[in-house]
């Protein structure tokens, strides 16, 4: 059986729920023939990457989530570029702006999560989905954008934003990891 990482963040700023924890806590322990390692990262520029970091020599995939109270549909996330520029404070009252994630670290990485497949599948299901050309530039970005110069493509992997639970249910984005899982 292959394992996956799927990885949520606590609630952060003004939010008392984080929908990916939500989301989570929500998911099987197997999908398809994938084992789903479940891990919950603290809304914090560095401490999210290293938690996660012992993880990813252990798995064939990692897909981790992250709430944008923006967003409508789940956003399957193309790009994770090397810059912090939070507009709030994370956990730890860490607020860089145009600070560079890793130095001499390339502009930008991308996804190789198959995004199309995973698009195509999720509205097929009437689940409002869309690929996002921004992970923006606060914790989720910084999280993609190690994980990837990390892991240099030796496995799968990407980032998924999802909405708040006023906008979307938690089960409709429970299902759509699940989807997007079978779809790799």
């Amino acid at each position: 059986m292959r394992k996956i990482c799927i990885s949520a963040f606590d609630s952060f700023g003004s939010n008392e729920i984080n929908s990916t924890q939500q989301i989570l806590e929500n998911l099987p322990d197997t999908i398809g023939d994938f084992q789903i390692i479940k891990v919950l990262l603290p809304t914090v520029r560095y401490e999210s990457f290293d938690l996660l970091i012992p993880y990813l020599d252990e798995v064939d995939a990692v897909i981790s989530l992250g709430m944008a109270n923006n967003r409508t549909k789940i956003s399957l996330e193309r790009v994770a570029i090397n810059v912090d520029d939070f507009r709030i404070a994370d956990n730890k009252g860490n607020q860089p702006i145009d600070e560079i994630i890793i130095e001499n670290g390339p502009t930008a990485y991308f996804s190789n999560l198959p995004l199309r497949k995973i698009e195509q599948k999720l509205n097929e299901k009437h689940i409002p989905t869309e690929i996002s050309n921004s992970a923006g530039t606060f914790v989720c970005n910084h999280l993609m954008y190690q994980v990837a110069h990390h892991v240099h493509n030796s496995l799968t992997f990407g980032f998924i934003h999802c909405p708040p639970l006023h906008v979307m249910s938690k089960e409709m984005m429970t299902s759509a990891i699940e989807m997007a899982v079978l779809c790799l």
